[in-house]
């Protein structure tokens, strides 16, 4: 609500303030305290700011995460962000406010396991010859800004379909006579009744990319993926059925 979004402002000017950050943010906690909610489950508003603002990303630490990770997955698409200006270092990246001209070091980890997954560890931020201010922690796209989310959600997206669709999909999605949704959904179904008869590799790599396609489009596994494979592992010897226990609990099964 609005009392979140100026409070957030307040948290930024307060990230701005460098050495005095943490006496300023002492004093409006203390001033936040004495402002008592209405819900008794919101407390005051010094719990307020704990809980829906300062569980943020700093802003420097969010732009250098989301440089590192675009430029892992979509090396040739340069993002801008107006506030920053931003260099790759050895471990991370400089982030320089382009309006105070401070600089944050942010040490950064990006590795991507499949087709449609990135893994980003933050390190911490500080100056450039500092240690880093935070412990390590792993973030999800959705910690990205949103100019870096679209760019790598879209090559991750891309990736599983050019791998997994057929060319008459492909064209199909092209001309704009199916949609992404519809067909992801339906690749999913059938990849997944495909493993009655085949539990390599290759096919439980395919499942678990496509998988990876719903999420990243919003979806939710469909009912028809959750019931056939189902059937699928039942079908299935032990040895093989075990094969498919990394798949099961993505698809929503509860695993022994």
């Amino acid at each position: 609500g609005e009392t979140v979004l100026v409070l957030r402002h307040a948290a930024r000017a307060i990230e701005l303030a460098g050495a005095s950050s943490d006496r300023l943010e002492a004093g409006l906690l203390q001033y936040l305290a004495e402002a008592k909610s209405n819900d008794p489950a919101v407390g005051d508003g010094a719990n307020l700011y704990r809980e829906r603002v300062k569980t943020r990303l700093p802003a420097p630490e969010r732009a250098g995460a989301g440089h590192a990770a675009a430029r892992l997955v979509a090396s040739q698409t340069k993002v801008e962000l107006a506030g920053y200006e931003m260099q790759d270092t050895e471990g991370g990246v400089e982030v320089t406010d382009r309006r105070t001209g401070r600089c944050y070091q942010v040490s950064i980890s990006v590795i991507r396991p499949a087709r449609g997954r990135i893994e980003v560890t933050l390190g911490g931020s500080g100056p450039p010859a500092g240690p880093p201010a935070r412990r390590p922690a792993a973030l999800s796209l959705e910690h990205l800004p949103e100019r870096h989310q679209h760019v790598v959600r879209r090559e991750l997206v891309r990736t599983i379909t050019q791998t997994w669709f057929s060319k008459r999909d492909l064209d199909s999605l092209a001309s704009g006579a199916r949609d992404l949704r519809g067909l992801a959904q339906l690749a999913l179904a059938d990849a997944v009744g495909e493993l009655t008869g085949n539990t390599s590799k290759d096919s439980i790599e395919r499942v678990s990319d496509l998988i990876d396609l719903v999420d990243l489009l919003g979806l939710v596994v469909s009912f028809e993926a959750q019931t056939r494979f189902y059937r699928a592992r039942a079908s299935l010897s032990g040895s093989d059925a075990a094969r498919l226990a990394p798949l099961a609990e993505r698809l929503g099964f509860v695993t022994p």
